[in-house]
C-alpha cells in the first residue's frame, strides 16, 4: 500500500503500473483531475472503460461482487470505476477490497472513488498492492507545488512572486486557481506574466461563493473571510441571501449548543447536507452560546436595515460580524 497526494500522481504514473487506485477526499477538482490522469494513462496502454458502478448502500456492494466480468472479443483490457457514495463500514470495505484483489489480473484495472473527508482504514490495508491518493482540501504549500507543475505543463512564463500571490489569493480554492491560470494562458500565451498584469485576472476569474464565506467564517479564518466578503460585495451577489444563510447556520449552531442529544439526519437527506451538518456539529464547540445569540440579533437588525435600502451600512456591519465570529480567545 502506498499513499500519496495528487501533485505526485503524474510522477508515480510514469514510474509504476498499479491494478487498483483508491481516490478519497472531498476536493472534487483533485478527485476528477486524478481520475482523468489515471484514465488517460490506462487508455494509452490499451484499456477501455467497461462500466461505472455507484455504491449507495451495503446491498449495492453485494450486487457488485456477484457480477461476472465477461471477456470482450474486441477489448481484453478493462477499466471499472466504483463510486462509493456513503460512509462505508470498515469491515465491509475490507471485504470489498479482498474480493476485488482476488479478481485482479493484468487485464483489469479498478478505480475506487470515495468521497469522504477522512479515511480511517489505512492502517489495516498494508497488504493491498494499490495506490491511495488523498484528495483533501490543499494547504498553501500543496497549492504552490501543484501550480508550479501546472505552469511547466502549459509552458507559461510567469514571475515566481506571482505564483505565491496566487496561492494566497486562492487559499484552498484550487478550482478558482485553475480557472485563473487558464485565463492567463489564453491572454498572455507567449508573453512574460508580471505582477501588475495578473491583478485584474485574479479579480475577474475569482469564483468564490457565499458558502466559501460561511465555511471560512466557521473555520475562523479572518483574512480569508474578509477577502471573500469584499469579493461577493464587489460582484454584487445577493446580500439578503448571504444574511439568510448565515442566520440559518447560526440557528443550527445554537441548537447544537442547547442540546446534548445527537441530531439525527433524515435518511433521505442529500449527501452534502449531511456533510454540512457534521461540519457545523464539530464547529459548535468553538463558539459560546452568548456569542451566537449576539450575532443572531445583529443579523436580524441587519436584515431590517437592508430591507430599508441602507446597503452601504450593511457591508460594514457584515464585516463586524465576520471579525466577531473569527475572533479567537488567547
Amino acid at each position: 500500500m502506498l499513499k500519496i497526494t495528487p501533485e505526485k500522481v503524474s510522477l508515480y504514473l510514469k514510474k509504476h503500473n498499479y491494478a487498483c487506485y483508491i481516490l478519497y477526499g472531498i476536493e472534487i477538482f483533485y478527485l476528477e483531475e486524478t481520475k482523468k490522469k489515471i484514465l488517460d494513462k490506462a487508455k494509452k496502454k490499451g484499456f477501455f472503460l467497461l462500466k461505472r458502478f455507484y455504491l449507495k448502500k451495503e446491498k449495492d456492494i453485494l450486487n457488485f461482487l456477484k457480477i461476472k466480468i465477461q471477456n470482450n472479443l474486441f477489448f481484453s483490457k478493462k477499466i471499472i470505476i466504483l463510486y462509493i457514495q456513503y460512509s462505508i463500514h470498515k469491515t465491509a470495505f475490507n471485504n470489498l477490497l479482498n474480493k476485488i484483489f482476488n479478481r485482479l489480473d493484468k487485464n483489469l484495472l479498478i478505480i475506487i472513488y470515495y468521497f469522504q473527508s477522512k479515511f480511517c482504514y489505512l492502517n489495516n490495508l498494508q497488504n493491498f498492492s494499490c495506490l491511495f491518493v488523498e484528495c483533501t482540501i490543499p494547504n498553501n504549500n500543496q497549492l504552490l507545488i501543484w501550480l508550479k507543475k501546472k505552469v511547466l505543463e502549459i509552458d507559461l512564463k510567469i514571475d515566481p512572486i506571482v505564483l505565491k500571490m496566487f496561492c494566497q489569493c486562492y487559499e484552498k480554492n484550487i478550482l478558482g486557481l485553475s480557472n485563473a491560470i487558464t485565463m492567463l494562458f489564453l491572454i498572455f500565451k507567449k508573453k512574460k506574466i508580471t505582477y501588475e498584469k495578473v491583478l485584474k485576472v485574479i479579480s475577474d476569474s475569482s469564483n468564490f461563493l457565499i458558502y466559501d464565506w460561511l465555511f471560512s467564517l466557521f473555520n475562523q479564518e479572518l483574512d480569508k473571510a474578509l477577502r471573500i466578503l469584499n469579493h461577493l460585495v464587489l460582484k454584487k451577489n445577493q446580500i439578503l441571501l448571504l444574511i439568510k444563510l448565515l442566520q440559518k447556520d447560526i440557528f443550527q449552531l445554537i441548537f447544537f449548543k442547547k442540546t446534548s442529544t445527537f441530531y439525527q439526519q433524515k435518511k433521505n437527506s442529500f449527501f452534502f447536507e449531511k456533510l454540512k451538518h457534521n461540519f457545523l456539529k464539530k464547529k459548535s464547540t468553538f463558539f459560546s452560546l452568548e456569542k451566537l445569540n449576539t450575532i443572531l440579533q445583529y443579523l436580524i437588525n441587519i436584515e431590517i436595515i437592508y430591507k430599508k435600502s441602507y446597503e452601504c451600512v450593511i457591508i460594514d456591519k457584515l464585516k463586524k460580524i465576520t471579525i466577531l465570529l473569527c475572533y479567537k480567545k488567547k
